[in-house]
């Protein structure tokens, strides 16, 4: 069977030129296949397959990244992290590089790479012009979400390319909603649903997901306040019932007597009768979630909120 051509694929065709400043070649473009042969016999230059590195020792990760694209099926794209670890997010780069392929054939084969297939290398999924081929970024974050673990990354990855103003929500459901039912589905759909409504840290999306297992109203997201300095926006605020929450990331040398003011000052804003603000250390969420539901409960009923007996 003659393998397809690469232009029956979505993904462009690996800039030759851009391999070479790497001193990295097509067999077909290493120079007089004469010298070529000597040099490798030689064991001046090392042949991988098909391609050909203009020295002996070992490989820099630049030049693993365009040997193993090169020496890939046609239509092998960058995929996963390792696209993470390119892009603007500049998220942890992955053990092994990571080379997702056309389902029908081969995987990527070197040492140092993860190769895989997929059917969905349309053009949603990859990039058609960006340098080397690679899966466009949203697609690239719903497939390292799968291999992901603790719920906390799983939020941290979903959450950081809208924060960097890199990805919308909406991209991401897309891609979710594209590639079919995976691990963590339900998690990511609701970190997205967070994420949408304006939570865009970590905290604030478990602080969410805290309020819906404690059956509390949910907050509008990222209101605002005017104030002497401009426009300064909250975390969560439930208006009808004056109350807004204030998820503070912030650490402090002492962290014990830090922990201790927000919790004062928390018990001295519930017995205000006019708008209250809590101020909730991030770390409480994960340390003390009974605290935290205790005291918005409070603040929401000294508001006027009745829960549902």
């Amino acid at each position: 069977m003659t393998q397809p051509s690469r232009t029956s694929y979505a993904s462009p065709e690996p800039d030759l030129d851009l391999a070479a400043e790497m001193d990295v070649y097509g067999i077909d473009r290493a120079g007089d296949p004469v010298q070529v042969a000597r040099q490798v016999r030689r064991g001046v230059w090392k042949r991988y397959g098909r391609v050909v590195v203009a020295h002996n020792g070992p490989l820099t990760p630049d030049q693993t990244l365009w040997v193993a694209l090169l020496r890939a099926p046609t239509g092998s794209v960058l995929a996963g992290a390792s696209v993470l670890a390119r892009s603007p997010l500049a998220w942890a780069a992955p053990a092994k590089l990571q080379i997702v392929s056309p389902a029908c054939g081969p995987t990527a084969d070197l040492p140092g790479v993860r190769g895989r297939r997929s059917n969905l290398l349309t053009l949603a999924d990859v990039h058609p012009t960006r340098q080397p081929p690679q899966q466009r970024m949203a697609r690239a974050v719903v497939d390292h979400m799968a291999e992901l673990t603790r719920p906390s990354d799983i939020r941290a990855l979903l959450a950081a390319p809208v924060q960097k103003r890199l990805l919308r929500v909406e991209e991401l459901f897309a891609a979710l909603e594209r590639t079919g039912r995976r691990r963590h589905q339900e998690l990511a759909l609701c970190t997205l649903q967070d994420i949408g409504q304006g939570a865009h840290s970590v905290h604030e999306i478990d602080f969410g997901l805290l309020l819906r297992q404690a059956g509390l109203p949910t907050p509008d997201r990222q209101a605002w306040r005017s104030g002497p300095h401009g426009r300064r926006y909250l975390d969560a605020v439930w208006e009808r019932f004056r109350l807004h929450v204030e998820i503070d990331g912030l650490g402090h040398l002492q962290v014990t007597a830090w922990l201790d003011d927000c919790d004062r000052a928390n018990e001295l804003e519930l017995g205000k009768h006019q708008e209250r603000r809590l101020r909730i250390p991030g770390s409480w969420i994960t340390d003390r979630p009974e605290h935290v539901v205790d005291q918005v409960f409070r603040g929401l009923v000294a508001g006027g909120w009745r829960p549902n007996l």
